[in-house]
């Protein structure tokens, strides 16, 4: 994905194909309105937010290793490792001292 700088609407996202990419017709899943980074008015953050949200739009499982809870209650790591386990996939922390080299790892 690609971005260049609109003055008029912020910035313009292009997928590989240079074919435009609205923001808003991105589905927000439910770990984005979870997070603290989703409610940051930090420009660098929604784009990041948003191309992370479109890489991932054809997945059953949403995961996101940015994802930072906006309430203290929840715990990052239980958050992440229960996505994991849904998505198939081994969370990284997990494999920190494994051997296992079919682990995905980010």
């Amino acid at each position: 994905m690609d971005t260049k700088k609109n003055t008029q609407s912020g910035f313009q996202f292009f997928d590989d194909q240079g074919e435009t990419i609205s923001p808003n017709n991105i589905s927000i899943p439910e770990l984005c309105l979870s997070c603290k980074k989703y409610f940051n008015e930090d420009v660098i953050e929604k784009m990041t937010c948003t191309m992370t949200r479109y890489d991932q739009k054809s997945e059953a499982v949403f995961l996101c290793f940015g994802y930072t809870p906006s309430s203290l209650s929840v715990d990052k790591a239980s958050v992440l490792r229960g996505l994991c386990e849904k998505a198939g996939v081994v969370y990284p922390e997990d494999t920190a001292d494994s051997e296992d080299t079919d682990a995905v790892r980010f």
